[in-house]
């Protein structure tokens, strides 16, 4: 007799076998899509198929991008959830949930769909914020790197929506929301192959520490950087939320300390954010 788990992957099989039937190899991973199974299934793979393959052909646009987005971001939660290994193995999730809320950002053509990717941007931080608080110390620099490339999205869609809007958003607006998001996409490259060519699982708690504080105050540099060019543009309306989201990162900074120097250097960038 079958236990639960075994009748549950039965089911699912005899789906796919009847979808692979009826519509051929491309049926087979569009239902398993249809499913939603997680990263650790062994049709995990088929999902991801059936996936591209909708986006290929019927899927897109901003509100697909958001949904991909929270899904990757859903998949590495369940992998957190269950103690599995979501150091390395499982950053690639954090990646694409970063390209697909950015392409969100991107495919925003009026007021409307940029408030929709500051929301959806919203939700990824909140959702990896507690998420950080449940995995190894190792796993938490990448992390980091996900919520520093979403406050940053945020900050580019408060700049956009700053003042008056056409209707529909015009080349001008559309090209300066790509050129921003291209600018903060390749920094975060370059700081992804830092983190990875200096941590490991055999780094040291207070290496780890010192990597995600780092990521988290030069976050915030960035941010207050931002808010001070958006001044300077006469964009004030915007700027609280953006030195607000500064002080979360200075926030999380604090609390990543595990030593006094942690701590001073948390300190010294409180300072230095009321100050500007």
């Amino acid at each position: 007799m079958l236990n639960m788990n075994e009748a549950g992957v039965a089911v699912i099989a005899v789906a796919v076998a009847t979808v692979a039937v009826a519509g051929g190899a491309v049926g087979t991973p569009v239902a398993v899509d249809e499913m939603d199974v997680q990263p650790d299934s062994p049709l995990y793979g088929l999902e991801k198929a059936g996936e591209s393959i909708k986006e290929a052909t019927v899927a897109g646009g901003q509100g697909w991008e958001i949904a991909r987005g929270e899904e990757r971001t859903q998949e590495y939660e369940y992998m957190a959830s269950k103690a599995k290994e979501v150091t390395n193995n499982h950053v690639n999730l954090l990646d694409e949930a970063g390209d697909r809320f950015g392409k969100a950002v991107e495919a925003s053509d009026s007021a409307e769909g940029l408030q929709k990717a500051k929301e959806a941007l919203d939700k990824h931080i909140s959702v990896l914020e507690n998420v950080r608080e449940n995995v190894p110390d190792v796993a938490k620099p990448a992390i980091s790197m996900a919520i520093s490339r979403s406050a940053k999205g945020k900050a580019v869609v408060e700049d956009v929506a700053s003042g008056e809007l056409p209707e529909k958003l015009g080349d001008a607006e559309k090209n300066e929301i790509k050129n921003q998001m291209k600018e903060i996409n390749e920094h975060a490259e370059k700081v992804q192959e830092q983190v990875r060519e200096n941590i490991d699982e055999n780094s040291s708690e207070a290496e780890i520490a010192e990597t995600v504080q780092n990521i988290e105050l030069g976050t915030a540099r960035d941010l207050e950087n931002k808010a001070n060019e958006m001044a300077d543009e006469g964009k004030g309306e915007s700027i609280p939320s953006i030195v607000e989201e500064a002080q979360a990162r200075i926030n999380s900074a604090t609390n990543a300390a595990v030593d006094n120097d942690g701590l001073e250097r948390a300190r010294k960038a409180s300072q230095k954010h009321l100050a500007v």
